[in-house]
């Protein structure tokens, strides 16, 4: 699964590296290598408030924590969806086949477990390059009218390299694959093996309170 994730860099620089239009300066985002659940972050997407393909890739902000239009409201908000599943459950279908999205990342934290004692990982690609998560996004309103733009990380088995500390990882896509993910193409084939570098971190990232670039700090280890 995923359930913290980094972006420290600039978004008009991941922007310009996809030829996306970047943030609005009226909707601005503080690099954060702490993001968790319920925070807004920055998605690409080629599609409008209206949910029309536009020309261009564009970012926007948007809730970490899926709420399909039908839902009612609630603390039921996934953050992952099973991309071997996605197409099929009610609650991800429609996203999956209408409403696609890229999340920019620059790394991610996973847990292992060993003896009852769980240690946070950071995950990166070992070139430091950006890292584009697949993921779907919905529009649900209230009934006085307020609207919130939500999206949850789309995930697979993970990587062999990495599988002793989660079986689960984000789907990545390499930034050629963009267009053709928001266009409705057949994600399988755009899945490929990632360059990837993992190693513990303090527990300080424990707490969504924490922030800084020590989060990301290898920490020594006995092996």
């Amino acid at each position: 699964m995923c359930g913290r994730f980094t972006l420290h860099q600039d978004t008009r620089d991941v922007a310009k590296s996809i030829g996306a239009i970047e943030l609005s300066v009226v909707t601005p985002f503080s690099p954060s290598y702490n993001i968790a659940p319920s925070q807004e972050v920055p998605v690409i997407l080629n599609q409008g408030l209206d949910f029309r393909n536009q020309e261009n890739l564009h970012m926007r902000l948007m809730t970490w924590g899926l709420r399909p239009a039908w839902s009612s409201g609630g603390n039921q908000n996934p953050i992952n969806a099973r991309s071997e599943t996605v197409s099929e459950k009610p609650m991800f279908s429609r996203a999956y086949e209408k409403r696609r999205c890229v999340i920019p990342a620059n790394g991610w934290f996973e847990w292992s477990i060993d003896r009852a004692q769980k240690t946070p990982w950071y995950h990166k690609k070992v070139e430091d390059q950006t890292i584009f998560f697949a993921g779907i996004w919905e529009s649900w309103a209230t009934e006085s009218g307020e609207r919130a733009e939500t999206f949850a990380i789309l995930t697979k088995e993970s990587q062999e390299d990495i599988s002793h500390i989660h079986n689960r990882m984000p789907v990545i896509l390499d930034s050629g694959d963009i267009d053709d993910w928001l266009n409705g193409q057949d994600l399988q084939k755009m899945v490929k093996p990632i360059n990837l570098e993992a190693y513990p971190v303090s527990k300080e990232v424990n707490s969504v309170k924490s922030s800084g670039s020590r989060l990301v700090q290898k920490i020594p280890t006995l092996f």
